[in-house]
């Protein structure tokens, strides 16, 4: 069977299949998530630790499965060491209440360095694996924190995913960038951003303006854009290396990087925003 191919990478062809064969094994897989995720949630502080800090490993080793050419599975398993390694220093940090962010710091610059060594300088690789490890430190911090404006920034992150894909389901329109992700329109991203402002609106009032409203309407943009550059940068790289999943971890999703792609990017400036000190205005 011939492949198409354009510049930035080869994608295979699928035969047609059924609309919704798959939504059996999407809701069930689905639900499991949920219940683990909101058992984390639920569990306290070292509960949620454990578990983002093993959700960034799976998301680390199928990143460099997306290199196959450069990653041997023994040097799959180092940078998932590595990060999960980093990942866990960090966090025994912040669960001391520690408010200073140099050893934070100094554990990016350690981590930068290793994984220029094991991923041979390839940036992809790399500016993927630092981004991954900026999102789980950003989302722990604000778990520690502030656990309701942690479940803010995932309602506004699943909110901006259902959002653009009801919108562009139903109203469709001009592609936004078709040569990387095909199925995203103009209509589905504003609408994603649309819904992602009204579900903070709610939040807001559930809790009688518990938050700064001002501040919170910026950010719940923020934070819906940032999940959309998420969401497109895993597909830069999932094109570049000419695969439709980033595995076959969740049956009926494809990988854990296709669910989570939104929270990479929005975790980012979650931690970003606590660099600046942003955690003073909520404290």
């Amino acid at each position: 069977m011939e492949s198409r191919k354009d510049d930035l990478g080869q994608l295979p062809d699928h035969p047609h299949t059924p609309k919704f064969k798959s939504l059996p094994k999407r809701v069930i897989s689905a639900l499991v998530l949920a219940v683990v995720a909101i058992g984390a949630y639920l569990g306290g502080d070292i509960a949620f630790t454990t578990f983002s800090i093993i959700l960034a490993g799976i998301l680390l080793f199928e990143l460099s499965g997306l290199q196959t050419s450069l990653f041997s599975t023994l040097r799959k398993m180092i940078l998932v060491g590595f990060g999960c390694a980093a990942l866990s220093a960090t966090s025994i940090y912040l669960l001391q209440d520690n408010t200073n962010f140099n050893l934070v710091m100094m554990s990016i610059v350690l981590l930068a360095w290793g994984l220029a060594i094991i991923a041979r300088f390839d940036y992809i690789v790399f500016l993927g694996s630092a981004a991954i490890y900026l999102a789980v430190v950003g989302m722990i911090l604000t778990y520690l924190q502030a656990p309701l404006l942690f479940l803010l920034v995932v309602l506004l992150i699943v909110g901006t995913d259902i959002g653009g894909y009801v919108f562009g389901k139903i109203i469709g329109g001009p592609k936004i960038l078709p040569g990387i992700s095909p199925n995203k329109t103009w209509v589905g991203t504003i609408g994603g951003w649309v819904l992602a402002v009204l579900i903070f609106i709610g939040f807001v009032y559930l809790l009688d303006d518990y938050f700064p409203p001002t501040v919170l309407i910026l950010m719940a943009l923020g934070v819906s854009i940032c999940s959309q550059i998420g969401d497109v940068s895993i597909s830069m790289i999932k094109r570049r290396a000419g695969v439709k999943d980033s595995s076959n971890l969740l049956p009926g999703h494809g990988g854990f990087l296709d669910r989570f792609d939104g929270f990479i990017g929005a975790g980012v400036l979650i931690f970003f925003l606590h660099q600046v000190k942003y955690e003073l205005i909520f404290g």
